[in-house]
């Protein structure tokens, strides 16, 4: 699958005025929780995140119980923080007709940025991954590794917890 790299205006964040256009590695990625609700999200592709990461928002969304899922500390650029780990389905496609799912244990967690990580485990290990910034495309190949899933057609997915 190749996607685009997508022009990214920076701001300055103490006047609130565009700095500059950055090319960003941003994927669509679709994400199903055990209770079948299906959520679209932007996703910077990043090989220096552990994991998949998902705002911690999304945790009722997705029917996890406060409390429930494996819980760990991380610490990365942002600095510390408190991650929680559930299985989840996840989905990305190039359009309607390139398109693969799999499943995964992800993290939620605060994040301060407006999109999910798609990181390493959970993620990137899955795919042959190339990175081309001067003709601003990502490709991500599925490796035969990856746990797949069948592709979602409805808003709401049911699927077994792996």
């Amino acid at each position: 699958m190749i996607f685009p790299l997508l022009d990214t205006p920076l701001t300055n964040i103490q006047t609130n005025t565009p700095i500059r256009i950055r090319f960003r590695p941003l994927i669509p990625l679709r994400v199903a929780g055990p209770n079948g609700r299906l959520i679209d999200l932007e996703a910077l592709v990043d090989t220096g995140a552990d994991e998949v990461l998902l705002p911690d928002t999304l945790l009722p969304t997705f029917g996890f119980a406060a409390g429930s899922g494996v819980t760990k500390g991380t610490s990365g650029i942002g600095g510390r923080t408190t991650v929680v780990f559930h299985p989840v389905r996840l989905e990305i496609r190039a359009n309607s007709n390139d398109r693969i799912a799999w499943h995964a244990t992800v993290g939620f967690a605060q994040l301060s940025l407006h999109v999910a990580m798609f990181g390493i485990a959970g993620g990137l290990e899955f795919f042959h991954t190339t990175l081309n910034v001067i003709d601003r495309q990502l490709g991500l190949f599925p490796h035969p590794t990856i746990p797949l899933a069948a592709p979602c057609v409805s808003p709401h997915v049911a699927f077994s917890v792996p």
